[in-house]
C-alpha cells in the first residue's frame, strides 16, 4: 500500500532528437512520459488520486520538483487513510455517472458512519491503489466534491430529466464488445422527437438492438444513422452505471466524459490517447456500425453472429 512517482530516463525515438526522455513511472510503472519540445519539457505527472498534472513547458528541475511534492502528499493521504478506523462500506454511481456516493463505516462501532461523494476517477485509484478492506475516507481529504448531488435510487425504465430536450439530448446507442475484455466501445448520438414515445414506452429490459427496431419500424429512420461518436471505457464501470440506471440505453451524460473521452479500465495506466492504443472493436452482421468504426479509423474485428455486443443489465 504505497506510492512512488518517479522519473526515469528513457532513449530518444530519433536520431536528431538531443534531449533525454523521461518515463513517468507510479510504483513502477509507466504511466505517461516527458519530452523535450521548444523550451522545456512537455508531458504530465500522476499524483496519488491519479490526477493528470501538466505543468506546461519546463526544465526537467521544475518536473522533479513537482515530482518531490507529489510524493510528500501521497505519503500524507496514506497517513490519513490509515489513521481512520472507517473503511468502505458500500458505494454507488449518482445519478451523473461520473460521480460515486461512498459509505464509511467503523467495524468496532467506534466512529460514526461517514459518507459523501467524489469523483469517479479518484474512487477507482483508492480502489486500485489499496483495495476495498484498506480504502478509508481518509484517502478522499481535499478531493470530496462540495456540492453534492444527491442519490436517488432511479425507478427501473426511467429516463432521468435534464434541461436539454430530447432531440438536444446525447444517448448511448450500442456498447460493443473489443478485443480487451476489460473494455467496451460506447456508440453514443442524437435522436429525434419522434423516437421519445417508443423509447420511454418500452420495458427497461428491452435490449438496445430490439429497442432500435422499435424505433426504426416505428418512426421510418436508421438507428445507425443517428450515431456519432465513439468512446472506449471500462466494461465494469459501464455495466454498474447500466445496472444503476436500470437499462444500457441512457443519456451519455451518465458516462465519465458524457461518453466522449475514452478511460482506461485501470487509472494508474497511461490514458487512450491514440487509435494504436485503443483495443479492436467486435462486430458482426447484426452490428450495423462498420462505416462509423472504419470512418473514425478504428481497428476492426469480425466475430461470429452470436457475438459482438453487450445488452442491457
Amino acid at each position: 500500500m504505497s506510492f512512488r512517482l518517479t522519473l526515469r530516463e528513457s532513449a530518444s525515438r530519433h536520431i536528431l532528437e538531443r534531449e533525454k526522455r523521461y518515463d513517468v513511472m507510479v510504483n513502477n510503472r509507466k504511466v505517461d512520459e516527458l519530452y523535450f519540445n521548444m523550451q522545456g519539457y512537455r508531458g504530465a505527472l500522476m499524483d496519488v488520486h491519479g490526477n493528470r498534472i501538466s505543468l506546461g513547458e519546463k526544465g526537467i528541475s521544475a518536473w522533479k520538483r513537482e515530482v518531490a511534492a507529489i510524493n510528500r502528499e501521497a505519503r500524507e493521504v496514506l497517513a490519513a487513510n490509515a489513521g481512520d478506523a472507517r473503511r468502505l462500506t458500500d458505494w454507488r454511481h449518482t445519478e451523473t455517472g461520473e460521480v460515486m456516493h461512498l459509505v464509511f463505516s467503523d467495524p468496532d462501532g467506534g466512529s460514526e458512519t461517514r459518507e459523501f461523494q467524489v469523483e469517479e476517477s479518484t474512487f477507482r485509484a483508492g480502489m486500485e491503489l489499496l483495495g476495498r478492506e484498506h480504502l478509508g475516507p481518509g484517502f478522499f481529504v481535499g478531493e470530496a466534491i462540495e456540492e453534492l448531488c444527491f442519490f436517488e435510487t432511479p425507478t427501473p425504465g426511467d429516463l432521468p430529466g435534464g434541461p436539454l430536450s430530447w432531440a438536444e439530448e446525447r444517448f448511448v446507442l450500442d456498447v460493443l464488445e473489443t478485443s480487451d475484455p476489460e473494455t467496451v466501445a460506447i456508440v453514443t448520438g442524437y435522436l429525434p422527437e419522434a423516437a421519445r414515445p417508443v423509447i420511454t414506452s418500452a420495458p427497461a429490459a428491452r435490449d438496445i438492438a430490439d429497442l432500435a427496431r422499435d424505433v426504426e419500424n416505428s418512426c421510418g429512420l436508421s438507428w445507425a444513422d443517428q450515431a456519432e461518436d465513439i468512446a472506449f471505457l471500462p466494461a465494469q464501470m459501464v455495466s454498474d452505471i447500466a445496472a444503476c440506471n436500470g437499462r444500457t440505453f441512457m443519456p451519455a451524460a451518465h458516462l465519465p466524459g458524457t461518453g466522449l473521452v475514452s478511460v482506461t479500465a485501470k487509472v494508474f495506466e497511461p490514458m487512450i490517447t491514440s487509435t494504436s492504443q485503443r483495443p479492436a472493436i467486435r462486430l458482426n452482421e447484426d452490428r450495423d456500425w462498420r462505416d462509423l468504426v472504419e470512418g473514425k479509423g478504428y481497428r476492426l474485428e469480425e466475430v461470429p453472429e452470436a457475438e459482438g455486443g453487450l445488452e442491457g443489465p
